[in-house]
């Protein structure tokens, strides 16, 4: 009895390149977009008096995207 059911099933072929920047570049314009929505919900400017209104909030939710896409 083999470990393998199907031994001969090739193993998947990964994203080109290309494919997975055009995706991280679409993630990160939505994450940007959704703090921009979210900050004039809440009668904030979207890009602040001080210019970093729009990065101070959206800062977490990149990292948050980074982990994971890195996991």
């Amino acid at each position: 009895m083999s470990a393998d059911p199907e031994p001969n099933r090739p193993s998947p072929a990964l994203p080109a390149p290309r494919t997975v920047a055009i995706a991280l570049v679409v993630d990160i314009a939505f994450v940007v977009i959704f703090a921009a929505i979210g900050r004039a919900s809440h009668g904030e400017e979207v890009v602040g008096p001080d210019g970093l209104g729009l990065a101070q909030t959206t800062w977490p939710f990149l990292v948050a995207l980074l982990v994971g896409w890195l996991t």
